[in-house]
């Protein structure tokens, strides 16, 4: 007998990711306590970037803690992708007919 699989999982936690990726949007460049804990992490982005080059945790052309993020990311992406662990996942379907016609 054919497994049932749910595929609205992935979506639902898309779905949720989303919305808190949008919520900590609005939070972050709407509000004004937003954008002052976003100007205080600039600066402590500030201070602690030249100690990170010197232990070589960053490079000199991480610039913004963005662009830092964004590099650390795609490294992992790059590892990943080499090691072999992306694998798409095979659709089980059903034998079981959903329209048997008029």
């Amino acid at each position: 007998m054919a497994e049932k699989s749910n595929f609205q999982g992935p979506f639902i936690a898309g779905l949720v990711l989303g919305m808190a990726a949008g919520a900590a949007g609005v939070y972050f460049w709407a509000t004004e306590r937003g954008q002052d804990f976003m100007e205080e992490m600039n600066e402590l982005w500030d201070e602690a970037r030249p100690e990170l080059i010197k232990k070589g945790v960053i490079s000199k052309d991480d610039e913004t803690i963005g662009q830092a993020v964004k590099g650390f990311l795609l490294e992992l992406a790059a590892e990943q992708a080499q090691a072999g662990k992306t694998e798409a996942k095979k659709r089980i379907r059903s034998n079981k007919m959903l329209f048997k016609g008029v």
